[in-house]
């Protein structure tokens, strides 16, 4: 008769996603010494680094067949996606609107594809507005959720009365810092993505006017 080995399966990988769903049993047929258990891997987009399924034996049905030291084994599935992050100007055009209510900018973060974990750049502004003054603060970091393949950040404008004409207001990216264990070289910022516009449009006009300052002055008299 056959031999009924069980075990348990573990490791980094997750059963029915990264790999077709394993049993947690096998027999050995009569008047054979092995059997193989397949670990079919399942392509997807998903950045998540190498990862592991190891198997475990536990028990045989047969009082004979006893295991051995060699009880554990495992599998590395080597993951072949990376990700390419980018950011643009989804509004590029905001406003001071006077006594209505501002026309905001936003900007979106994106990867090419998703990751298993969070995954954090920095933020850096420049151009001509004055990030806290012209807009509300952005901070120096934005996170794209694990899962996920985009965040935005908004350019709350601030309304003033100040005529400084219309300015800029440019996000830089950089330095992908991932989550969970992965590899920062899984990441990339290409030159060219790294960096979006927004144009803050100023809406504040001045009024140049002229009077005299002092009583007309007659001739002869102190000047007026």
């Amino acid at each position: 008769a056959g031999v009924t080995i069980t075990y348990t399966v573990s490791g980094s990988a997750d059963s029915g996603i990264d790999y077709t769903s394993i049993s947690e049993s096998v027999s050995i047929p009569a008047s054979t010494s092995s059997v193989d258990i397949d670990v079919a891997s399942i392509s997807d987009d998903m950045v998540e680094g190498d990862e592991t399924v190891i198997l475990t034996l536990t028990s045989t049905d047969y009082s004979r067949v006893s295991l051995g030291e060699d009880k554990e084994a495992t599998v590395t599935i080597t993951d072949d996606d990376m990700a390419e992050i980018s950011v643009t100007a989804s509004q590029d055009l905001a406003a001071e609107n006077g006594s209505g209510s501002p026309t905001n900018g936003e900007y979106t973060i994106s990867m090419t594809n998703p990751a298993r974990a969070d995954v954090t750049v920095d933020v850096t502004l420049g151009g001509t507005a004055t990030n806290g003054t012209d807009y509300v603060n952005i901070a120096s970091s934005a996170t794209i959720p694990a899962g996920s393949t985009s965040t935005k950040i908004d350019l709350v404008v601030t309304e003033d009365d100040l005529v400084e004409g219309d300015e800029t207001a440019i996000l830089t990216i950089s330095n992908p810092q991932p989550g969970g264990g992965l590899s920062r070289n899984l990441f990339s910022i290409p030159k060219a993505t790294e960096e979006a516009l927004v144009t803050i449009t100023d809406d504040d006009t001045a009024t140049l006017t002229l009077e005299a300052t002092s009583t007309p002055a007659a001739e002869g008299d102190v000047n007026g």
